[in-house]
């Protein structure tokens, strides 16, 4: 959050589709399912921006990137309170340097209310809520459900993760019940009522988007519907695996940050790193059970089965093999490196040494506290981007009335129509009546109610990349007048096209 004193963010690329659904939250066109994607789907549910809501209301744009903080803080703290709950001070002291490690490593995605990231976080506090439930700590298995729901709902790539995991946890807390479903008492036990509302919690976290699906919608069944026949080639296993080797190897991208090799896609290697790893958590684990600790132990298979179900969900990967699609290796592998450190540190002899370790997790957690402090500020999402909106939005407005219709285009291939998104959330934001074209992904990406046909406006607001104007890739239409300009874009206000 210190990134974000005495700074004004103006967001862009897909930030400004979400603040548009942000901004819809409470009215007529409250969201009921998540962020677009480019594969014809939005990602299951809207509970990322029923929670970044009431900060973009008090706020603004720059307070969802508050909000996202906050969230991100928050599931850092949990994280840390459940080692404590597990662990006392020094599997506290672990789960700290581990979570500051991944927060280093993130940077200004801590702030980047992008779905993608958003759901991290949550996802790494997922798994520690899971491990809770094994180590039968069923009063966790609600905010396990909780938390799940988030990550899956705000990314879909999370769901093969979280449902397996959560199958992990409730088979766990069933079991017991099954084999005593003869005694009363059993049916009677803590673990049953934690269950039902797990359940209750769970169905009405997910009724958004089943109203969705139930009043025409269609979004749950069309993202079904693609993950059992995709329109584009799966990834495969030999790339999972390459993907394994280099998340999870001993020092991996979740703390040094760089996982991206030729042409900025997520780098492949040799699988036998990670299988070094994965055998020290299983050796680590089978010892700390051996010595007794078995919730070291059961953080080792919460670790393993992560891998496995991460593995599966990489291999059905479709499309850009790009970092953001699968960031969930950082947590996997984050939280098997913290079972390796916590099993060898429980079977230490000596408390001494026990308290060694936790002194050097300590030094470790703040020594990265104080570089996270120095890289301070860290750059605002699409910064360049944001500064363009900034000068350009006021200039176009103030030449546009508000008892008009306007329709927004923008030519801006280079940054993928970032700059037309920005500006036509800055144009409805200052209240002005501003639509889009309708076209195959408008719907999704704006929603219905933002789609207007050229018979139907007063005038176009265009956007131009200039350098499409030198190359003479655009011109402007006849009777157009130039708005603004800055670093490379001018905004053009032009009468309204043929029909």
């Amino acid at each position: 959050m210190g990134s974000l004193f005495g700074r004004h963010w103006y967001a862009t690329f897909d930030q400004a589709l979400q603040m548009l659904r942000i901004s819809d939250v409470g009215g007529s066109h409250t969201p009921l399912v998540g962020s677009w994607s480019r594969w014809g789907w939005a990602h299951p549910g809207p509970l990322q921006f029923w929670l970044l809501a009431p900060f973009y209301r008090v706020f603004g744009a720059t307070g969802v990137l508050t909000g996202t903080a906050v969230l991100n803080l928050a599931c850092v703290v949990a994280a840390v309170l459940l080692g404590y709950r597990r662990g006392g001070f020094r599997l506290a002291a672990t789960v700290g340097l581990m979570v500051a490690l991944l927060a280093r490593a993130s940077g200004a995605l801590l702030i980047d209310p992008w779905n993608p990231w958003a759901a991290f976080f949550p996802f790494v506090v997922f798994l520690l809520l899971v491990w809770s439930v094994v180590c039968d700590d069923h009063v966790m298995l609600p905010a396990a459900v909780a938390v799940g729901s988030f990550s899956v709902q705000a990314h879909a790539g999370y769901l093969p993760m979280v449902g397996g995991l959560l199958l992990l946890a409730v088979t766990w807390s069933v079991v017991p019940i099954v084999r005593g479903r003869r005694d009363s008492a059993m049916r009677r036990s803590p673990t049953t009522k934690w269950l039902v509302i797990a359940a209750a919690l769970g169905a009405v976290l997910w009724l958004p988007p089943i109203i969705d699906q139930l009043t025409g919608g269609n979004n749950l069944r069309t993202l079904v519907s693609y993950s059992v026949h995709p329109t584009e080639p799966t990834a495969g296993w030999n790339a999972a695996f390459g993907v394994l080797g280099g998340q999870v190897r001993p020092v991996g991208p979740w703390i040094t940050g760089r996982e991206t090799g030729l042409f900025g896609l997520t780098e492949r290697t040799s699988v036998w790193p990670a299988m070094l790893t994965i055998a020290a958590v299983i050796a680590a684990s089978w010892i700390a059970w051996r010595r007794g600790n078995g919730d070291a132990a059961r953080l080792g298979v919460v670790a393993l089965v992560a891998t496995g179900l991460a593995v599966v969900a990489t291999a059905r990967v479709t499309g850009l093999f790009a970092p953001y699609v699968m960031h969930w290796w950082w947590a996997v592998a984050a939280i098997a490196m913290t079972s390796i450190l916590w099993s060898a540190a429980s079977a230490l002899r000596s408390v001494r040494t026990r308290d060694a370790a936790m002194v050097v997790c300590l030094v470790g957690l703040l020594l990265n506290a104080g570089a996270m402090v120095r890289d301070l500020p860290q750059p605002l999402p699409f910064e360049r981007l944001s500064q363009m909106i900034a000068t350009v939005g006021p200039q176009t407005a103030s030449a546009l009335q508000r008892d008009r219709r306007y329709l927004v285009r923008g030519v801006d291939p280079a940054t993928l129509s970032a700059a037309p998104h920005g500006l036509y959330f800055e144009l409805e934001r200052r209240g002005f009546q501003v639509f889009v074209d309708h076209d195959d992904l408008s719907s999704l990406t704006f929603g219905t109610w933002r789609e207007a046909s050229p018979a139907t406006v007063d005038a176009m607001v265009m956007i131009i990349d200039v350098a499409d104007l030198e190359k003479g890739a655009w011109t402007p239409p006849a009777g157009a007048e130039l708005l603004a300009t800055f670093d490379g874009y001018a905004v053009y206000l032009a009468p309204p096209p043929p029909v």
